[in-house]
C-alpha cells in the first residue's frame, strides 16, 4: 500500500498516555492554534500523538464502556514508513475518533483498508467455521462464534487476564474493535453482540511477514482490475495473537472503568481549575480589565490544557457571559464603586458558569435523543423573528460562491457550528446561521457548498436562513434557454446592452451555436459574469468522481448545470436552495438582504405598486408578502420550467430588474465607493425599530466594510475581491486570497473580527447598537470622513479608512486623532421623523377642529328654529326648481321633436288642425311653468338673502322691524308654496 504522502512515526513515549484531546470543538481550537499540518504538508507529530491516544466519549446517550484507543505499531527496519491501522468500515459510521484517521489516509490507502478490512472479516468467518465443524456444531450465520468452552478457574482466568493486560501496556501492539455475538452473554439464539478488541503484540510483527504475499480472489473485489491490483501491491495483513469472547469482555471491561474513573476524574480537576482561576481573576480584577477578563480567562486555560473534553461546552460558556452587555455593564459600575467584586458577586457568577454549562450539555442530550427532523417543507420560511433568545449568537457569511477554502476558513473560526462524526456539521443550541446569498460560480466546490447548505437548513430549518442571490436565482434561465428548440434562436438579453450576443461570440470563440455547451459557455461567460465556471466546475465533478480533468467531457458538465435545477432530477441541489431560501429576513433589530435597500423598493412587492411614504411601510408585512411572492414564483417554476411563470422572479435578480425595484441587485456603493443609504430608507428603519442592515452582492476590500447613520447601521460584507493577486493554481477564479472575516452579532453588539491579506494583519472592532456604549476606536468605524473616504476598520489601536473610485480602492492606515479631525457631519433622522410625525398630527388636528366647527354650526342652527326652517326650505324650493326645469327642457325638446316630424310628413286637414291646437296648449303651459320657475327663484333668492343677514346677527340680535321682516316673508314663502303645489 504505497502511501501517496509520507506519514509521521509516533514516537511510543510514556507521556502520550497523559495526552488529550477532547471533543469536536476542542479539536478545532488545538487545529487553529498549531494545527494538524506543519508547512510542507507534513503531519505535526506532537498533535497527532495527542489525539491516538485519548479515548473519546460515547456520543449515545446510554452510558457504553470506552473504545480502547489505537496505536502505532513498530515498523521493520529498512521498510517504507507506513501507519499500520486497520479498520472495519462499520466502525467508522458511528466513531467520529477512527472516521477522522480514517480521513487522514490518502484515497488509495482509504481503499486498501477498506479491502483489507474484508479480507480480515473472511478469514474471521474461516476460523469460526473451523471451531465450529472441530466442536460439531452446526454454522448457519456468518461472523457469529460458538458457545464459549467449559469455565476455566479463577486462577487461568486472572492468569489470562494480566497477560492481555500486559499485552495491552506493550506500545507496540495493535488493537482492533470487532464486532462478535457471545452467546454466554444472553441475547437468544445468536447471542448478544459485543464490541471486543482483538489484540496483536508487537512479537507478532514478524519482518518475514510482510515479504509473504497475499493472493486475494477476484470475487472479493467484483470486477474492477484496479482495485485488485492496488490490494496485490499492498503489504499483507500481520498475523494476531486471539483471545476468546469472555477474556477480552472482561479486558475491556477492565479497562473502560479505569478509564471512566480517570476521565470523570480529570473532568472534576478541569472544572475545579476553571471556577478556580475565575474567581481568583475576577477577585483581584482592576478597573481597565473588564473588557478583556473573559476572553484572557479562556486563552489561559485553554493553553493549560484545563478545557480538555469539556472544551467546547465551557468555551460556549466563557463567550455567552463574555457577550452578555448588560452583565458586564453591572460589572463595570460595581468596580467604579469598589475596586473589587464582591464575593457574593464572584459566587453568583461561579454559578452561572456552572449552570450554562449543564444546560449545554442538556440541551445537546436532548439533541441526540430526538435529532431535529431532516425533513424540512420547501416554501415554508420564517420571514420575521421578533425576539432572539438573550444568549442566542448569529454569525453571518455571504458570497461564498463555491470557494471551499474560504469556507473552511470560516468554519475554523466559527463559534457555533462544529463538525460531527457524519462529516456533517452542528449546530451549537444557541447558535443562529444566516448565509447572505450568492452561493457558486467562483470556486470549485459549487455543488458541496450548497449541498453543505441545504443539509444545514433541513436540520435546523428554525435557525438557519438562506438569503437568495442573483448567482442563486439566475441559474433556473438553464432549462428555457438550454432547450433544443431555443438554441438556434436569438439569444439577446435585455439588461446589458453592452453584452456580446450569442452568434458573435460563437463566431469569436469557434463554437458550434447548436450545441448546449456552447450556449451555456456564452450564458455563463457573458450574461452571468462567470468566465471560469464551466472549468471550475469540470474540476469540481473530477475530484467527486476521483478521475482526472481531461475524462470529465463537457456533456458531463452541462448535464451538472441542467440537472441542478431539474424539477423531476434526482439531485437538484441548486434547486432545492432556491426552494428552502428567502429575499429578505428580519431577526430581532436586524435585517437582512443581499443587495441592498433603496428608498423607491421600500414595500413593492412585484405586480403591485404601492405609493406609500417611507415612514409608513411595515416591515414585517412587506418582508412577509415579498417572500411568499417568491415561493408563488418558484412554484410555478416547478410545474413548468420552461415556461413564463416565474419570469418575474428571473427579473428580480438582474441588473435594473423590476424597474429597479430589487433588493437582489440594489448595492450600497456609488462608483466604488460607500454611499450613505436614502433618507427614506433611514426613516424606514426609523420607524419600524430597524438598526441593523447586513448586506453582501458588492464587493468591496478585503474588510467588510460600515455604514454608520443615527438611526441605522450598514454592513456590506462581500468580500470576494480581497486579493485578486492571489494564488489560482487550485481555484483560477480564487480572488480572495488568506483574508477571512467573522461577523457575529448579538441582540446589541456585533462583532467583526478577521485577518487582511496577507493572513497576519488582525482586524477587530465591536459596534454596539447603542452608540453611546461605544468607545475609541471602535466608534469611528462606519463614519465618513470630509474627503467621502469612510472608516473600515481598527488594525492595531489605530483605524482603515478607504476609498473606493470605480474598480480601484485605496486604503490607508491612520491614526485616531487625524481621523477625529476629518469627521463629516451627519444628519438626525430621529428628529426628521419627528418633525414629520408632528406635521401629521398638526395635520389631523386641524382637520378635527374643522369638522368639529361644522358640527358646532350645524347645532347652532339646529338650535334656531327659524334658521333651520328656512334651511330647509331653500333646499326644498332649489330641488324643485332643478326638477322643473328638467321637465320644461324635456318638453321642450319633444316639441321640437314633433315640429320636425310635423314638418316632415305630411298630414290630413283635420290632423292639422287638432295638432296645432296641442301645440297651442302645450305652448301656454310651458309659459305658465317658467313663469312659476321665475317666481321661486325671486323668493329663493330673496330667502337666502334674509339668511344671510340672521348668520351675520345671530337669532337672538333680531331687531323688532327684521323680526317682522322675517315674519312676512315666512308668510309670502308659504302662499307661494301653496300656490306651487296647486300647479
Amino acid at each position: 500500500m504505497p502511501p501517496s504522502r509520507v506519514h509521521k512515526r509516533v514516537d511510543n513515549s510514556d507521556n502520550m498516555s497523559n495526552a488529550s484531546l477532547g471533543t469536536a470543538a476542542a479539536f478545532r481550537n488545538e487545529t487553529a492554534s498549531g494545527g494538524l499540518f506543519l508547512k510542507g504538508g507534513e503531519y505535526n507529530v506532537e498533535f497527532l500523538q495527542t489525539f491516538i491516544t485519548k479515548p473519546l466519549k460515547s456520543n449515545k446517550p446510554k452510558a457504553k464502556p470506552l473504545r480502547q484507543p489505537v496505536v502505532f505499531s513498530e515498523v521493520p527496519p529498512g521498510f517504507k514508513p507506513r501507519t499500520v491501522i486497520y479498520f472495519k468500515r462499520p466502525d467508522l459510521e458511528k466513531d467520529p475518533q477512527q472516521r477522522l484517521k480514517y480521513n487522514l489516509l490518502s484515497k488509495d490507502e482509504q481503499l486498501a483498508v477498506s479491502m483489507q478490512a474484508e479480507q480480515t472479516k473472511q478469514e474471521l468467518f474461516g476460523e469460526v467455521k473451523k471451531v465450529r465443524k472441530a466442536w460439531n456444531t452446526p454454522c448457519e450465520r456468518p461472523g457469529s462464534l460458538p458457545k464459549p468452552p467449559p469455565r476455566v478457574s479463577l486462577e487461568e482466568r486472572k492468569a489470562r487476564k494480566a497477560k492481555a493486560e500486559a499485552e495491552l501496556e506493550n506500545r507496540g501492539a495493535l488493537v482492533e474493535t470487532v464486532t462478535v455475538n457471545d452467546p454466554s452473554m444472553g441475547g437468544g439464539r445468536w447471542g448478544k453482540r459485543l464490541e471486543i478488541q482483538q489484540v496483536t503484540p508487537a512479537s507478532a510483527y514478524n519482518p518475514s511477514s510482510y515479504d509473504t504475499p497475499v493472493s486475494p480472489t477476484k470475487s472479493q473485489f467484483g470486477d474492477d482490475d484496479d482495485d485488485l491490483e492496488a490490494f496485490k501491491r499492498s503489504p499483507p495483513r500481520p498475523v494476531y495473537e486471539s483471545y476468546t469472547a469472555n477474556e477480552l469482555r472482561l479486558l475491556n471491561a477492565a479497562r473502560s472503568k479505569a478509564i471512566q474513573a480517570d476521565h470523570m476524574k480529570k473532568k472534576v480537576s478541569r472544572l475545579e481549575h476553571f471556577v478556580g482561576d475565575l474567581k481568583k481573576s475576577i477577585v483581584s480584577l482592576k478597573e481597565g480589565e473588564t473588557n478583556t477578563l473573559l476572553t484572557s480567562e479562556a486563552a489561559t486555560l485553554g493553553e493549560k490544557g484545563m478545557l480538555g473534553t469539556a472544551g467546547g461546552e465551557l468555551a460556549a460558556a466563557l463567550n455567552r457571559i463574555q457577550e452578555q452587555q448588560m452583565e458586564q455593564a453591572v460589572m463595570i459600575a460595581q468596580l467604579q464603586e469598589e475596586k473589587t467584586l464582591a464575593e457574593k458577586r464572584v459566587k453568583a457568577l461561579e454559578k452561572e458558569v456552572v449552570t450554562g454549562f449543564r444546560e449545554e450539555k442538556e440541551q445537546m442530550r436532548k439533541d441526540r435523543l430526538n435529532p431535529p427532523s431532516a425533513a424540512v417543507s420547501p416554501f415554508e420560511t420564517i420571514s420575521v423573528v421578533h425576539e432572539l433568545p438573550k444568549a442566542a449568537t448569529v454569525e453571518f457569511l455571504t458570497d461564498v460562491e463555491g470557494n471551499n477554502a474560504y469556507l473552511e476558513n470560516f468554519l475554523a473560526r466559527s463559534r457555533i457550528l462544529s463538525v460531527n462524526s457524519t462529516g456533517g456539521y452542528d449546530l451549537s443550541p444557541n447558535g443562529y446561521f444566516v448565509y447572505g446569498g450568492d452561493s457558486v460560480d467562483k470556486g470549485t466546490a459549487d455543488i458541496r457548498v450548497v449541498k453543505m447548505l441545504v443539509a444545514l437548513k433541513k436540520k435546523y430549518p428554525e435557525r438557519v436562513f438562506l438569503i437568495l442571490g442573483n448567482r442563486d436565482m439566475n441559474k433556473l434561465r438553464f432549462p428555457a434557454e438550454l432547450d433544443e428548440k431555443s438554441l438556434a434562436t436569438s439569444s439577446d438579453i435585455y439588461w446589458d446592452s453592452r453584452h456580446t450576443p450569442f452568434a458573435a461570440w460563437c463566431q469569436e470563440k469557434l463554437q458550434q451555436p447548436t450545441e448546449q455547451a456552447s450556449k451555456i459557455r456564452w450564458m455563463l461567460e457573458c450574461t452571468m459574469g462567470s468566465s471560469t465556471t464551466f472549468e471550475t466546475r469540470r474540476m469540481e465533478l473530477a475530484e467527486m468522481k476521483l478521475i482526472e480533468k481531461n475524462l470529465v467531457t463537457d456533456k458531463m458538465v452541462t448535464n451538472s448545470f441542467l440537472e441542478s435545477v431539474d424539477p423531476k432530477g434526482k439531485d437538484a441541489w441548486m434547486l432545492e436552495y432556491v426552494k428552502l431560501g428567502q429575499l429578505m429576513l428580519i431577526l430581532d433589530n436586524s435585517l437582512f438582504v443581499h443587495g441592498g435597500l433603496k428608498e423607491n423598493l421600500l414595500g413593492c412587492v412585484p405586480g403591485s405598486d404601492p405609493e406609500v411614504e417611507a415612514d409608513e411601510v411595515d416591515a414585517e408585512a412587506w418582508c412577509t408578502a415579498l417572500n411568499e411572492w417568491k415561493n408563488d414564483m418558484v412554484r410555478a417554476y416547478v410545474k413548468n420550467p420552461k415556461g413564463e411563470g416565474h419570469l418575474q422572479l428571473l427579473d428580480y435578480g438582474v441588473p435594473g430588474g423590476n424597474r429597479g425595484k430589487t433588493c437582489v441587485y440594489n448595492n450600497m456603493l456609488n462608483n466604488g465607493n460607500c454611499v450613505a443609504p436614502d433618507i427614506g430608507v433611514e426613516e424606514f428603519c426609523e420607524v419600524n425599530g430597524v438598526r441593523r442592515i447586513f448586506v453582501g452582492h458588492q464587493p468591496h476590500g478585503e474588510c467588510p466594510s460600515v455604514i454608520k447613520r443615527s438611526s441605522v447601521t450598514i454592513f456590506v460584507c462581500d468580500t470576494s475581491f480581497s486579493d485578486v493577486d492571489s494564488n489560482k493554481v487550485d481555484n483560477p477564479a480564487d480572488m480572495r486570497g488568506k483574508a477571512v472575516s467573522m461577523v457575529t452579532i448579538k441582540r446589541d453588539v456585533t462583532r467583526i473580527e478577521g485577518v487582511l491579506k496577507d493572513g497576519k494583519t488582525l482586524n477587530k472592532y465591536e459596534i454596539a447598537v447603542d452608540d453611546s456604549r461605544n468607545n475609541l476606536p471602535d466608534s469611528l468605524v462606519g463614519r465618513q470622513l470630509v474627503d467621502d473616504s469612510w472608516v473600515k476598520g481598527v488594525v492595531d489601536g489605530k483605524v482603515l479608512v478607504a476609498k473606493g473610485e470605480g474598480y480601484k480602492l485605496d486604503v490607508q492606515v491612520k491614526e485616531v486623532k487625524d481621523v477625529l479631525e476629518q469627521l463629516k457631519a451627519q444628519p438626525v433622522v430621529s428628529s426628521r421623523v419627528a418633525m414629520k410625525r408632528e406635521a401629521r398630527e398638526v395635520e389631523k388636528r386641524s382637520a378635527a377642529a374643522k369638522r368639529a366647527k361644522e358640527a358646532k354650526e350645524a347645532a347652532a342652527k339646529k338650535k334656531s328654529g327659524s334658521l333651520s326652517f328656512l334651511d330647509r326650505q331653500a333646499a326644498s324650493q332649489k330641488s324643485k326648481a332643478d326638477k322643473l326645469a328638467k321637465k320644461i327642457e324635456e318638453k321642450e325638446k319633444a316639441a321640437e321633436d314633433e315640429a320636425a316630424a310635423f314638418q316632415a310628413k305630411p298630414l290630413k286637414k283635420g290632423a292639422m288642425a287638432a295638432n296645432a291646437a296641442k301645440m297651442k296648449k302645450d305652448a301656454e303651459e310651458a309659459t305658465k311653468e317658467r313663469e312659476a320657475k321665475n317666481k321661486v327663484d325671486a323668493l329663493e333668492k330673496s330667502l337666502l338673502s334674509g339668511s344671510g343677514r340672521m348668520d351675520m346677527h345671530g337669532a337672538g340680535h333680531e331687531t323688532e322691524a327684521q323680526r317682522k321682516g322675517r315674519e312676512r316673508r315666512e308668510k309670502e314663502l308659504k302662499v307661494a308654496l301653496e300656490k306651487d303645489n296647486a300647479l
